[in-house]
C-alpha cells in the first residue's frame, strides 16, 4: 500500500483547521513510538499549535535522550480526561488498534475530535477520520517524515534525531527484513541535516543497566527448542524481575536472541505481568505469518513481529501458543 500525495495534504489541511492537538501512541511505547510522537510534537508547535503529547506508559529509559529536554505525560495519571481539556484533533502514531490504545480507548472512541493514524501494522480497526497507513513502510517514522517532507513543514533538530531513532530501532539498526530503500534514504536525509548515528548507537545500545544483562541470562535459561529446533520457546515469570533487579521495559530486543541460531525460524517470549496477565512476543525469519496467530488470540502486528496478551496462566497460553506455531510451521 502506497499513500498519495493528496492523501498527506487531506490529513495536513484538518490538522489546519486544528489548533490544539492530541498526539499519542500504542502502549508498551518503543522506539517509533516515542520517535514518531516526540517528532509530530515538535512539528505541529513549529507550525504554531498547541500540542499535547501523551503516552499510556513511561518511556523506557533507553529513549531517555529523547525526553530530557521535555517529558512526555503519562495518561491517565499526569494528563488524562479530568485535565486534557478540548481538543481539535488527535493523531495516533503506529498503531492503528484500540487493544494498543488502552488505557486511552475509552477518550478516544467518545472523542469528537478529528483523529489522524500514522501507522505501518497489518492489523487494524476503524478508529480514524484520515489513514497515512502503509503496512510496507519499515517504520511509523518514516511515514511521519514522508509527511513533514509532503508538506515542507519544519523539522527541527529534536524532531530529526526522534525520527532517526524510531527508523533505525524499529529494524533493529538496519538488520531487519524491513530494512528497505525507502528508510534507508530517509535516514540518509536525517544525517544530512546532523543527526549522529554512532553517538545514538552509543546511546541507545551501549548505556543498558545491569538487570537487563541478568534479565537476558534469566530468560535465555528457560530456552526451549521444539520442532527439531525451529521454534525457540522463552519465558520471564514474574519474580525474575525482581530477582534480577530489572522491569518489564528491560525486555525491549530480547526475543531476537534466539535467532541468532541457525535453526530457529520464529521465537516466542512469554512475560508475566504483575496484574496477572501475559504479554506475548512473536517473531519469525521467514515463512510463518505470526500476525495471524497473534490475531488470532486478539493482538496482531506485522508478518514478522507481532505480539498478543492473554489472561491464560503462563504454561496454559505457552502450550496453546506452541501448537499454534506448530502448525504454522507444518504448514
Amino acid at each position: 500500500m502506497t499513500i498519495e500525495a493528496k492523501q498527506y495534504r487531506q490529513a495536513a489541511e484538518a490538522l489546519d483547521k486544528a489548533q490544539r492537538i492530541l498526539v499519542t501512541s500504542h502502549i508498551r511505547p518503543d522506539g517509533d513510538a516515542v520517535g514518531g510522537v516526540v517528532a509530530m510534537r515538535q512539528v505541529l508547535r513549529a507550525l504554531g499549535k498547541e500540542v499535547v503529547a501523551v503516552l499510556a506508559d513511561a518511556v523506557p529509559p533507553r529513549y531517555s535522550m529523547l525526553v530530557e529536554p521535555e517529558a512526555v505525560p503519562v495518561w491517565p495519571d499526569d494528563v488524562g480526561p479530568h485535565n486534557v481539556g478540548r481538543v481539535d484533533a488527535i493523531v495516533i502514531v503506529d498503531t492503528c488498534t484500540y487493544t494498543q490504545l488502552e488505557p486511552m480507548a475509552e477518550y478516544l472512541r467518545a472523542a469528537k475530535a478529528v483523529k489522524i493514524a500514522v501507522d505501518h501494522h497489518a492489523t487494524r480497526e476503524e478508529l480514524a477520520d484520515y489513514y497515512l497507513v502503509d503496512d510496507q513502510a519499515a517504520a511509523a517514522s518514516v511515514l511521519v517524515w514522508q509527511w513533514c517532507r509532503q508538506m515542507n513543514w519544519p523539522v527541527d533538530d529534536l524532531a530529526a534525531e526522534a525520527l532517526f531513532v524510531g527508523m533505525s530501532t524499529d529494524c533493529g539498526w538496519f538488520r531487519f527484513a524491513n530494512t528497505n530503500a525507502e528508510l534507508l534514504a530517509s535516514c540518509a536525509e536525517l544525517v544530512s541535516r546532523g543527526v549522529r548515528p554512532d553517538e545514538l548507537h552509543q546511546k541507545l545500545y551501549q548505556a543498558e543497566p545491569a538487570g537487563r544483562l541478568r534479565l537476558l541470562g534469566a530468560m535465555l535459561e528457560t530456552m526451549g527448542l521444539h520442532a527439531d529446533g525451529r521454534f525457540a520457546c522463552l519465558a520471564l515469570p514474574a519474580e525474575a524481575f525482581r530477582r534480577c533487579g530489572a522491569t518489564p521495559m528491560d525486555t525491549e530486543d530480547l526475543i531476537n536472541e534466539p535467532q541468532r541460531i541457525g535453526s530457529v525460524v520464529v521465537t516466542a517470549l512469554f512475560v508475566e505481568e504483575d496484574d496477572g496477565r501475559v504479554r506475548l512476543s512473536l517473531r519469525s525469519k521467514r515463512e510463518v505469518d505470526v500476525a495471524a496467530i497473534a490475531q488470532s488470540f486478539g493482538g496482531g502486528g506485522h508478518t514478522r513481529a507481532a505480539g498478543a496478551r492473554a489472561t491464560l496462566p503462563l504454561d496454559e497460553f505457552k502450550r496453546q501458543i506452541t501448537a499454534a506455531v506448530l502448525e504454522g510451521l507444518d504448514g
